[in-house]
């Protein structure tokens, strides 16, 4: 169960990265294209876990306020008018499995490196 307290950290994480991603796009706007590669580990509950829900938040967030694309496409892309993410994995744990649909339903793709 996840108590007031949890949801009080989830949402300040949400924010922190909220106000630290419109802070650094601030910065970098006018050096053109706005291009993120996300690097991930992994998603779940071990110690190197991104936390499953933090994660579906993060994702969410990207597809209401970003182009979610393939690494290649990314590299290609020059629209500047809008906010490029990639997003990548280190490893192909089974954790990734459950990132996967937590990315399809949002419409976005990812890269593995092995």
């Amino acid at each position: 169960m996840v108590g007031a307290n949890d949801k009080g950290t989830s949402n300040l994480n949400k924010l922190l990265i909220k106000r630290s991603l419109g802070r650094f796009w601030g910065q970098v706007n006018s050096l053109g294209p706005r291009r993120v590669v996300l690097l991930y580990h992994s998603i779940g509950e071990t110690p190197w876990a991104l936390d499953q829900a933090l994660f579906e938040e993060q994702i969410e967030w990207l597809a209401e306020n970003a182009r979610c694309q393939s690494l290649g496409d990314l590299l290609v892309n020059d629209n500047a008018s809008e906010l490029n993410v990639s997003i990548t994995f280190d490893d192909g744990y089974v954790s990734l499995l459950n990132a996967a649909e937590i990315m399809a339903k949002h419409g976005a793709t990812a890269a593995v490196d092995r």
